[in-house]
């Protein structure tokens, strides 16, 4: 497979390749569509969890939430970690 990069790309593959921090381009190329695909299937199920509530809600199965109280525990939990 042959792929085309724009200079700026080409550019900064090489120099993460010069510092270290990857053994090769097809490494960094690599690592980069492995953070695409998890990028993107953490957005298929994130659109799959807002129709299902989407749904719920339509169906009156919906739970109205204190929101203030969820962000005054999420905050409380932040803080004692």
């Amino acid at each position: 497979m042959e792929i085309s990069l724009t200079s700026e790309c080409a550019n900064f593959v090489a120099e993460q390749v010069a510092k270290g921090k990857y053994t090769s381009e097809s490494s960094i190329i690599n690592e980069a569509l492995q953070l695409l695909k998890t990028q993107n299937e953490k957005e298929i199920a994130l659109k799959k969890a807002v129709s299902e509530g989407y749904e719920e809600y339509l169906a009156g199965k919906a739970e109205e939430v204190d929101t203030e109280g969820l962000m005054e525990e999420i905050i409380r939990k932040k803080q004692q970690r």
